[in-house]
């Protein structure tokens, strides 16, 4: 998604991969409770963004870096024949 406005309550957006490519979205503030199971003695309700913010790193700048514990999904092909 590439961010187009930030507002106080709501985040101006546009899908940029995948089948809704070019739709433009909005994605409002949501209020988040505490369960009456979690203990808390007092009522609180905050509200936040359903979102989560992510990095990306080409292969090539990768090289050479030490990483102690990588996770690597490839759903499709990313490579050329014998890159890999």
């Amino acid at each position: 998604m590439l961010c187009k406005n930030f507002n106080k309550n709501l985040i101006h957006a546009q899908i940029t991969e995948g089948t809704h490519a070019g739709k433009e979205v909005f994605i409002p503030r949501i209020p988040l409770l505490p369960k009456e199971i979690d203990g808390y003695r007092f009522y609180f309700k905050r509200k936040q963004f359903p979102i989560r913010l992510c990095f990306a790193m080409i292969i090539n700048k990768a090289e050479g870096q030490t990483i102690e514990h990588v996770g690597v999904y490839f759903p499709q092909s990313v490579f050329s024949h014998g890159q890999l």
